[in-house]
């Protein structure tokens, strides 16, 4: 039998944060996720096999029913950590953290308006400009072909081929049940699964 306080709603995004050794940085990136003034969302902390104190980051922020955390069994590369954690989504959209990003406060209600107001076909894919920071150089766009204009709306599949890969995997979300589909990222692609 299932009562009434089993059934946990579904929420809009799940976080996906994929997370090895990332101590460092993991203070800046949940900060950035409990600052998100959209709050209907859940995330799935996937910590695989850490030897730091990434897990124990978690302890220094509020408890939350929305965070949920997962220790991988064995360590793996990290499409297919992604993959594991993705099964793990009850969202309806997925949102990637990586643990040495950030994101504005606005991020996810940003996305969440355009999925509201879509009139289009079927959406699969909301995207935004991300901007590369670090103790290295001035902040720049992550699409420097873009960087001055509109970014490509649509059916987008060709333009990634023609200019550049224009859409970073942190300014990205998907639809849960598309990406499913998709099936999983091949394990020859150890590098930049994305």
């Amino acid at each position: 039998m299932i009562s009434s306080l089993d059934i946990v709603p579904r929420p809009t995004f799940t976080i996906v944060m994929n997370v090895y050794n990332g101590e460092k940085w993991l203070h800046d990136a949940l900060r950035s996720v409990f600052s998100q003034t959209f709050d209907d969302w859940e995330l799935v902390f996937w910590d695989d096999q850490s030897t730091d104190g990434s897990a124990a980051v978690l302890d220094d922020f509020p408890k939350d029913r929305r965070i949920r955390y997962f220790h991988a069994p064995e360590q793996t590369p990290l499409g297919k950590a992604r993959e594991l954690a993705i099964r793990e989504a009850r969202g309806e959209w997925l949102a990637f953290l990586d643990q040495d990003d950030v994101w504005t406060p606005d991020k996810l209600e940003k996305q969440a308006r355009v999925i509201d107001e879509w009139q289009g076909p079927n959406l699969e894919i909301v995207y935004g400009r991300a901007m590369r920071f670090g103790v290295k150089g001035t902040p720049r766009d992550f699409d420097q072909w873009h960087e001055c204009s509109a970014m490509p709306e649509g059916d987008v599949f060709e333009d990634l081929f023609r200019y550049c890969c224009f859409i970073c995997q942190s300014a990205v979300c998907l639809r849960t049940e598309s990406a499913r589909a998709v099936g999983e990222v091949p394990e020859r692609f150890r590098y930049s699964p994305d």
